[in-house]
């Protein structure tokens, strides 16, 4: 992959997901979530993220659960598998697309532990499959944790995965107890 493309797919992403968390509406819910001890809310930010993204101008398009074949002889048990968005920024490559997982837990190492499982499935699709892919990336919402307790955990959970520590961001978001990370 060009490394140009991977850093400008980082820096877009980076930036759209800032701008997402610092929503007054989305900080409020997260709280809520916290507050009330409500679990399994990725379906919840995975709409949310939809309406975002639809509002943005940067965001040509955007797909939601998009499947994917899976390659037989890595990941024996499934014959697809499922990528929760693929996007595409204005004026870029309209042949490719930026893969997106979502994940989410008020554990932070269990959350990084499951976006290496994305990682490691990602790299179980079959090599056609990967023609469309321009960049591939974890995001997950968790309670926050330094960035380099984050990056031990990327490390206990890497499975022949080359970790580039440029493309990693793991942020607060301000007036929660919460940090999304990108991957």
């Amino acid at each position: 992959m060009n490394k140009n493309a991977i850093n400008g797919d980082f820096n877009f992403l980076s930036s759209l997901f800032e701008k997402f968390f610092k929503q007054k509406y989305i900080k409020d819910r997260l709280l809520l979530i916290e507050d009330k001890e409500i679990t399994g809310w990725e379906i919840w930010l995975q709409i949310e993220l939809a309406f975002f993204l639809d509002d943005q101008n940067n965001v040509m398009e955007w797909l939601r659960e998009v499947p994917c074949s899976m390659d037989k002889r890595i990941e024996k048990l499934k014959l697809q598998g499922i990528i929760d968005f693929w996007l595409r920024e204005r004026n870029k490559s309209t042949e490719t697309m930026i893969a997106i997982e979502l994940k989410q837990h008020k554990d932070a190492k269990q959350c990084i532990k499951e976006m290496m499982k994305d990682i490691n499935k990602f790299n179980s699709l079959k090599p056609s499959e990967h023609s469309y892919i321009r960049s591939f990336w974890c995001v997950g919402v968790h309670r926050t944790i330094q960035e380099g307790t984050c990056l031990t955990y990327i490390n206990e959970n890497k499975q022949g995965y080359t970790f580039d520590q440029n493309h990693l961001l793991s942020q607060e978001i301000k007036g929660t107890n919460f940090s999304f990370t990108i991957l």
